[in-house]
């Protein structure tokens, strides 16, 4: 159950992180070269946002990915979580 949830949030973070950076690039900055500069304001302030979500969605795709790589590991060295440190010094 563990390992469903885990992957479930490493993956859902890193479409986040696409999601957002595809907003950027195909919607925004088009959008705002068709618009006065009225919209720039509004924009900064969005941008703020995205970045701070893009950071926490990166913090949580890093933490997830190692917490399922640690798991797996567990899964196929047949031991506990907290044994498989000694199996990877013993590598």
């Amino acid at each position: 159950m563990l390992l469903v949830i885990t992957r479930a949030v490493h993956i859902g973070a890193c479409m986040i992180l696409l999601s957002l950076f595809a907003f950027e690039i195909l919607v925004a900055r088009p959008a705002l070269r068709e618009t006065d500069r009225s919209a720039s304001p509004h924009m900064e302030v969005l941008r703020e946002q995205f970045r701070l979500l893009a950071v926490w969605s990166g913090f949580a795709a890093i933490a997830s990915g190692i917490v399922w790589f640690w798991i797996v590991l567990a899964r196929m060295t047949g031991a506990a979580c907290g044994r498989c440190q000694e199996s990877i010094r013993l590598a």
